[in-house]
């Protein structure tokens, strides 16, 4: 299994940073798709093992979409996931779409996954400016399943080298409800050990 970390209040500090950043740069995108200002509040920033991971996103047997991504530098490796509740998926794709949206039929899947897509391109921008590291992603793939199910695939593919999750859980402020989505970054272990020395921190 991976190396436990303990964070201490300014390590989680400069978290709810990376967050910010990455969420200003995911609204500023965002809005210029949907063609309208969206907002986009953090409401959560912690550090979780794959199981608890599950149980913050509702438990293992919520039904979710994800969008999934591989990301790799010289210094950052890992996944990174955008995931959203079936139910409060539907109103976002609505948005973008400018319709009542019931279900995901091929057109709202491919809508959510660009959603996906930008979010995650911004966060990870945001993660390339802040350590100077040029990170690549994959091409974005959408999964629609359990979110226990979905979370086996990165603790599957991390076992050995990690166990912690970045949890991101951000609020879509729109005409609707306060919509939550979760950006979740699953860095190896050298990379979490990167990032927090490149903050001159120590873990």
């Amino acid at each position: 299994m991976g190396e436990e970390f303990k964070f201490d209040n300014l390590q989680f500090s400069m978290l709810q940073e990376l967050a910010n950043i990455g969420a200003g740069n995911a609204i500023t995108s965002l809005s210029k798709l949907i063609g309208k200002e969206i907002g986009m509040d953090i409401s959560n920033v912690q550090i979780l093992s794959f199981n608890d991971t599950s149980t913050a996103l509702g438990g293992a047997d919520m039904p979710v979409a994800a969008v999934i991504v591989n990301i790799s530098s010289d210094d950052i490796k890992g996944m990174v996931m955008f995931i959203i509740e079936i139910e409060k998926a539907l109103p976002l794709v609505g948005i973008l779409m400018n319709k009542d949206i019931n279900e995901l039929d091929e057109i709202g899947k491919s809508a959510l996954n660009e959603i996906g897509n930008i979010l995650i391109s911004s966060y990870t921008g945001a993660l390339s400016t802040l350590f100077n590291s040029e990170i690549e992603i994959t091409v974005p793939t959408l999964v629609i399943d359990m979110a226990g199910s979905i979370l086996s695939i990165p603790a599957t593919e991390f076992a050995r080298v990690s166990d912690n999750a970045l949890f991101i859980e951000s609020i879509f402020n729109t005409n609707e409800k306060g919509i939550s989505g979760y950006f979740i970054l699953i860095p190896d272990n050298n990379s979490f050990k990167f990032m927090f020395q490149k903050l001159g921190l120590k873990v």
